[in-house]
């Protein structure tokens, strides 16, 4: 073999080892090469092509059409690049391309050389990006109106609570004033849960009752979901479903399950979500094992999936897949989670007639649930005489809160920033026997504050209010667990205020440094 058969197959070599089609046309369109790569990609066979039009072969001449190899004469063969051209398999499917196509002149006849690059991947990995991206400004956005819709609803129901107090209130009044509370409380709750889905928090586990949790959950998707889907929870009258988990990643869990459902129902249809024991006495074919588990079920009347869509299901992305429609990170994040807590998932589907996915989580039984974090009885008299800073910038929230605790038999001052609370507090003689101070406030920061009142008197006690719930977990972790999220009942809030307070005065009954100082 000369040197010139040696380098010919070398050459042939190295452009069949690229990941790259590459396609090579006379100025007729006629196919003069194409490598391995480019078989594949176009589902073709070099064989019956070479020589052959390149309209031969439909997959091919589509991309090369778009190509606009004309261009090319004019610029006497210089390489062009094109970007996020499409293609299509001779199946019908389409997928995203990147091309770079130049012309040479060879003993007088021009030629021309694609190398094309399938970048369906990249492409959607670039869509999951940018859908979690615009999912994170939603939840951002979401909880930013949280906390003002809460001071508002937080208003509203501090009113009506105190309209029905009144002693000359009219008895055809009462039941109207009835509904509002109860469609306020309702608004106030579905805002807590939206926050709450849409909360980053870093991950804590605790017992959570999975059947009541998902009645929370359905709560919700009733109001969000197509109203031709109709969500069904059959709750189970059988002892209490425990598991460990984090709460916040299991409503991710139960959510991208949901969503998968939904997108499975175009025209509508059923979601059934059920909980019930499950036991194994022996461990099955791997995921399963063996013990006794609680199994979650969500199950939909949808279109179903195929089988090799329901095989790589839990793949973030892959080359057929359908961002958006039953496939995603949300499926592969929720197999993740589930498989962390020591249980699995398994999913069944028939192309139209629906798709059940199980999912096993270790049961939790009563006796092994840590005894902590048990409610302290409310005192039998939450009326009091103690005087009060209160520190609110919602004026109609400052309102309602001063006239709840003074009807009550508290001594209230009322101010609507950070500064004023630290001048009154220090100019304050005697001392406030407590603060109530809202965190979200202009200027001079709720933490900030809190800070420097305790920095005049480290023994104060404060009970913090916030809209949002991330600020609930700080405080927790700050050592302050008199926290009132927004908004809420009367009956907390003066319930909150008389616990701290008593509390307060046995510490200074036994000349006991404060326990719940803010170390942060």
């Amino acid at each position: 073999m000369d040197d010139q058969s040696t380098i010919e197959l070398l050459l042939a070599n190295i452009v069949d080892s690229v990941n790259e089609a590459i396609v090579s046309l006379d100025e007729d369109l006629r196919i003069v090469f194409l490598n391995g790569v480019a078989e594949k990609i176009f589902e073709c066979t070099r064989a019956n092509l070479v020589g052959q039009s390149v309209y031969k072969c439909k997959p091919l001449s589509d991309v090369i059409a778009q190509l606009n190899l004309t261009e090319l004469t004019a610029d006497s063969g210089q390489a062009k690049a094109r970007r996020h051209l499409e293609g299509r398999r001779s199946g019908g499917e389409i997928f995203h391309i990147e091309a770079a196509v130049g012309g040479a002149r060879i003993n007088g006849k021009l030629y021309f050389t694609a190398i094309v690059r399938d970048v369906s991947q990249e492409y959607k990995m670039e869509r999951a990006l940018y859908h979690f991206q615009k999912t994170q400004m939603v939840a951002l956005l979401a909880r930013g109106i949280a906390h003002d819709f809460n001071n508002i609803l937080a208003a509203i129901l501090g009113h009506l609570d105190l309209v029905v107090l009144a002693e000359d209130l009219a008895a055809s009044l009462k039941k109207p004033i009835h509904y509002a509370q109860t469609a306020a409380r309702c608004g106030a709750e579905l805002v807590n849960k939206l926050v709450t889905f849409s909360r980053e928090s870093e991950t804590e586990e605790a017992s959570l009752d999975l059947d009541r949790f998902v009645a929370e959950v359905v709560f919700v998707l009733r109001r969000s979901f197509d109203r031709r889907i109709k969500v069904e929870h059959f709750p189970d009258s059988s002892p209490t479903w425990l598991v460990r988990a984090d709460l916040n990643q299991m409503m991710q869990v139960l959510l991208a399950l949901c969503l998968n459902a939904r997108d499975l129902m175009p025209n509508g249809g059923e979601l059934s979500i059920r909980v019930a024991k499950a036991q194994f006495s022996s461990a099955g074919p791997p995921p399963r094992k063996r013990g006794e588990f609680v199994k979650l079920t969500i199950e939909d009347t949808g279109e179903g999936m195929p089988q090799k869509v329901v095989s790589r299901l839990f793949e973030p992305v892959f080359p057929g897949s359908d961002f958006g429609k039953g496939v995603g990170f949300g499926l592969s994040i929720a197999q993740s989670t589930i498989a962390a807590s020591g249980g699995w998932i398994e999913v069944e589907s028939v192309t139209g007639r629906g798709t059940t996915f199980d999912v096993y989580l270790p049961r939790l039984l009563l006796e092994d649930v840590n005894s902590e974090g048990i409610v302290r009885a409310v005192p039998q008299s939450p009326d009091g005489h103690e005087a009060i800073l209160l520190i609110e910038h919602e004026e109609s929230l400052r309102t309602v809160i001063r006239s709840i605790l003074e009807y009550r038999g508290y001594q209230i001052v009322t101010v609507a920033t950070g500064e004023e609370a630290i001048e009154k507090y220090v100019q304050s003689k005697p001392p406030f026997d407590l603060v109530l101070m809202d965190l979200d406030m202009p200027r001079s920061a709720g933490w900030e504050a809190v800070a420097k009142i305790r920095q005049h008197d480290p023994a104060v006690a404060i009970i913090l209010l916030s809209g949002s719930g991330a600020e609930n977990e700080r405080a927790v972790r700050s050592g302050m667990p008199d926290f009132l999220a927004k908004p809420f009942l009367n009956d907390a809030l003066v319930s909150v205020v008389r616990q701290r307070l008593d509390r307060f005065h046995e510490t200074k009954k036994s000349n006991i440094p404060n326990a719940t100082a803010d170390h942060e």
